[in-house]
C-alpha cells in the first residue's frame, strides 16, 4: 500500500477516535443515554449520533476534496456556539425528566414486617417502547449538527493538504469510522452505570442523571461563550 494512503488512513483514524471523545460530544451523548434503559439502547444512541456526525463531515468534505475549497475561519466557532446552546437545552430536558419521574418513598406493611419502597413516579399512563436495533432520530440530528463544530475543522484542514483524491477519501472514511466506533464504545460504557442502577438504586440513578444534566449545561454555557468570543460575535 502506498505510504501516503497508509498515512492518511492512520491519521484519519487517530484524529477521528480522538474527536469522538471531545467534551461536547461526551456531554451530548451522556444526556441522551441517561434517558435510556439497557446497554443496547445506549449503544444505539452512540451509533445514531456517529452516523449523523459522519454524514455532515462527508457532505462538507466532498467539495473541499473535489474543488480544493478552504474552510471559513468562523465556521467552527459559530457552529460551536450553536452546539453550546444545544447542550444547555439537553441538560434542561434531563432536569425536567428527573422532575417528571420523581422518586417517592412508601412504607409498606407485610407479614414479615414493615419496610420501605423507593420508586419513580411516572406521570400519565403512557408506557414508551423502543425498538432495540432502531436508530434514534434525536441522536442523528444532534450528530448532524455537531459535525460542523469542534476539531472537525482540523479534519478539513488536513484534508486540504492531501494531494491524492484517493488518500483524501480514505482519510475521511477512516476518520468517520473511528468517530462512530469511539462514540459507540463510550455510549455503551456510560450506559452501564445507568442500566445497573435504574431498578435497584433509583436514588443513585437520579444523582447520576442530575450530574449529567448539570455538566451538560455548564459545558454548553462555557462552549457557547468561548465560541462567541472566538467568532467575534461578543
Amino acid at each position: 500500500m502506498d505510504y501516503l494512503i497508509l498515512s492518511a488512513i492512520s491519521l484519519g483514524f487517530v484524529l477521528g477516535f480522538k474527536h469522538a471523545t471531545d467534551a461536547d460530544h461526551v456531554a451530548a451523548v451522556s444526556t441522551i443515554v441517561s434517558e435510556r434503559r439497557g446497554l443496547l439502547a445506549s449503544a444505539m444512541v452512540g451509533l445514531s449520533w456517529g452516523i449523523g456526525h459522519s454524514i455532515t463531515l462527508f457532505l462538507i468534505s466532498v467539495p473541499v476534496l473535489i474543488f480544493r475549497l478552504s474552510v471559513p475561519d468562523n465556521l467552527g466557532p459559530i457552529a460551536e456556539a450553536g452546539v453550546g446552546v444545544v447542550l444547555v437545552i439537553l441538560g434542561f430536558q434531563t432536569l425536567l425528566e428527573i422532575r417528571r419521574k420523581r422518586i417517592h418513598v412508601h412504607p409498606h406493611n407485610h407479614e414479615t414486617g414493615a419496610h420501605v419502597h423507593f420508586h419513580p413516579h411516572q406521570v400519565g399512563d403512557a408506557h414508551e417502547h423502543e425498538h432495540r436495533f432502531a436508530l434514534r432520530p434525536k441522536s442523528i440530528l444532534i450528530g448532524l449538527f455537531q459535525g460542523t463544530a469542534g476539531s472537525a475543522a482540523l479534519m478539513l484542514v488536513v484534508l486540504t493538504t492531501l494531494e491524492s483524491p484517493l488518500a483524501g477519501i480514505l482519510y475521511v472514511a477512516a476518520y468517520d469510522l473511528a468517530v462512530i466506533l469511539g462514540i459507540v464504545i463510550f455510549s455503551f460504557a456510560i450506559g452501564l452505570p445507568f442500566t445497573l442502577t435504574s431498578s435497584h438504586l433509583p436514588l443513585f440513578n437520579k444523582a447520576l442523571k442530575l450530574t449529567t444534566a448539570v455538566v451538560s449545561i455548564v459545558i454548553g454555557v462555557l462552549l457557547a461563550w468561548q465560541a462567541t468570543l472566538g467568532a467575534g460575535l461578543g
